[in-house]
This record gives C-alpha cells, sequence and structure tokens, in this order.
C-alpha cells in the first residue's frame, strides 16, 4: 500500500544516537545531519520537524514473494503474478488495528472460504513459505487457515475448534504442531515454512514447532484461504485471516521477526483529524471512515509503489465519493 508513515521528532537528537519514533515500528538510524534513514521500512516517511528522511526498501518483503493476499475488502493478489482468488460467503472486517475493511471474516457454520485456483507458482516442492495475520473465534474441527492439497500438500491449521489453540502444518502426509497453545480472541501472527530438511513453525515472531521435512507435498484440489481443499469435517475457519503471503523460499528467524514487526503498514502520526484515507489497494475503500468509494469512467488500479494504486486516464477517470457531513 502506498502509505505515508509520520515520524514525530521533536527535536533534532544528539549524535550518533540511534533514536526511537514515537511510532514503535518505525526505527530511525542518523547517517549524517539532519537524515535518517529507516530501518523497518515503508513506502514514504516524513516527520514533523523538517528532517529529510531516506527510505531503504526491505528486500525480505518481495524476494521470493510469488502470491500475496492483503484481504482488504478482496481476495486479489497483489504480488504481481495475479492470482486473484474468489471470496464465497465471507464479508470484510476490521484488522487487528479497528481499521475497517481490512481483514475477511470467515463464519464457520456458514461455509466461508477464498478459492485461489491450482497456481503452479504455489506446487512448491522445495523451501517455501506461507504466512498470515488470524484471529480465530471458532471453526470446525482443526480449522484449516490455508490449504492446497490438504494433508498430502500444504496445510497451515488450528488443532482445536475452541479454547486455547494450538497451530499445526500439514505437509506431504505429515502433520506436526505446536506444544504451547495460544489464546482465542486475540490476533496471531502464523508462519509456516519448509527449510532444508526441517519444517518449522513460528507463531507471532517465535520459533514454536519443528519436525523433520516429510517427502514433497502431492497438489490436488485448489488453493483455498478459510477451509481444506479437499473438503471434509476438518474444513472450515471462524474468525478473521488477514495479510496472507506465500514465499518461494524459506525466511529466515530474523527475516520472520522483522516482518512480524513490518506487517502494521499504517503508523500515523496522528489521527486527530483524519476523517477519510482511500490507499487505492485494489479497491475504493476508505480505511479509517466509512466513505467507500467507486470507480467511475477511465479510473482503474495499476501498480503502485507497494501494491496497488489509482490510475486515472486523464479524460474522465475519477474515484466517486458520496456526499458526507465528516467530509464536508
Amino acid at each position: 500500500m502506498a502509505h505515508f508513515l509520520a515520524c514525530p521528532l521533536a527535536s533534532p537528537p544528539s549524535w550518533p544516537q540511534p533514536i526511537q519514533a514515537i511510532c514503535q515500528w518505525c526505527i530511525l538510524q542518523p547517517i549524517g545531519a539532519p537524515n535518517y534513514e529507516i530501518s523497518y521500512a515503508l513506502p514514504r516517511c516524513f516527520d514533523t520537524a523538517g528532517f529529510s528522511l531516506r527510505m531503504h526498501a526491505q528486500s525480505f518483503l518481495t524476494n521470493g514473494l510469488v502470491a500475496y493476499y492483503p484481504l482488504d475488502g478482496n481476495a486479489n493478489d497483489l504480488s504481481g503474478n495475479g492470482n486473484n482468488g474468489t471470496p464465497a460467503n465471507v464479508t470484510t472486517t476490521t484488522n487487528r488495528f479497528g481499521q475497517i475493511a481490512s481483514a475477511m471474516s470467515f463464519n464457520s457454520a456458514g461455509g466461508s472460504y477464498i478459492v485461489c485456483g491450482t497456481p503452479s507458482l504455489l506446487q512448491f516442492q522445495g523451501d517455501f513459505t506461507i504466512a498470515a495475520w488470524v484471529y480465530a473465534s471458532g471453526g470446525t474441527l482443526n480449522p484449516r487457515i490455508i490449504s492446497y492439497g490438504a494433508d498430502s500438500g500444504f496445510e497451515l491449521l488450528s488443532i482445536s475448534p475452541s479454547g486455547d489453540q494450538a497451530f499445526g502444518m500439514n505437509l506431504g502426509g505429515v502433520k506436526f504442531a505446536t506444544s504451547a497453545t495460544f489464546p482465542m480472541g486475540k490476533w496471531h501472527f502464523v508462519v509456516a515454512e519448509r527449510s532444508g530438511a526441517l519444517a518449522n513453525i513460528f507463531v507471532d515472531g517465535t520459533l514454536a514447532a519443528n519436525s523433520a521435512a516429510p517427502q514433497a507435498p502431492v497438489y490436488s484440489g485448489e488453493l483455498n484461504i478459510g477451509r481444506k481443499s479437499l473438503g471434509g469435517l476438518d474444513n472450515f475457519w471462524g474468525g478473521s485471516i488477514d495479510e496472507v503471503r506465500f514465499y518461494n523460499r524459506a525466511l529466515s528467524s530474523n527475516e520472520i521477526v522483522q516482518l512480524y514487526g513490518f506487517e502494521p503498514s499504517v503508523c500515523f502520526l496522528s489521527q486527530t483529524g483524519l476523517v477519510g484515507w482511500w490507499p487505492g489497494d485494489g479497491n475504493a475503500n476508505d480505511i479509517v471512515g466509512s466513505n467507500v468509494g467507486s470507480l467511475s469512467g477511465g479510473a482503474t488500479f495499476a501498480g503502485g509503489e507497494v501494491g496497488r494504486a489509482f490510475s486515472f486516464d486523464g479524460v474522465n477517470g475519477t474515484v466517486v465519493v458520496p456526499d458526507a457531513p465528516n467530509l464536508r
């Protein structure tokens, strides 16, 4: 997303000590007055004291990224590979920051899921990583977060439909899970990967389980988010899912920690007075209010600095937002 990050600095810091911006996810290092370098990078950064801030992209965010589903009002793949999903009975919901239409809600009783076809790019035979932010509120037996090829392919799942949750991974017909459990009703960042001879599960940036990697996965059925590929009783997720990522390589433990810290992609100096924000990330949703827009004429979407952006033809393309008192 082409978000702006405000890094409030009351006065120039003493050199050469690093500084921590009030925004907890933005770490700044001095690189020569009055310039600073962001180590947890977002597309742009501005401060309130007029300092010039230099941006350095974090390669771990895109290196090997073959599918990326922000789930911000749709199931579009923003990796650039165009493997868009098709939602069924899912609704938009708030993400872990309370931003509307920024995650997807899955009702296990109603059979909610997202189908993403049979992408060959995701039929991993070697190292890979899958990751998602999840919020469990129920579900059927062993509800699936991500499933491709069911038990014989790869799956990221929760082991219990109620109470504290263990997280598990199916890989090539072998299941293993965390011994620790994690509370329901709370967002968790869950990562499963194959790295050489090991399969690993990380929860909230920490290694929670590993096992010897079994034989290569066998793929059948379609890639699903929120249910098992080939159906069955242990099927539907209950709760919310956000920020689903697939990499064709194993992320290092340090990269996973950074990804866990980076995921909060929205960080403001202050939300006081902010009444509308349209990132243009594949939709015209207002992520801080309820003023959802619509594309008109020659307005479309194109690649942005990160993710998608509005694209206007210069003739009649517009984004139309209905009249609202808080925008006057």
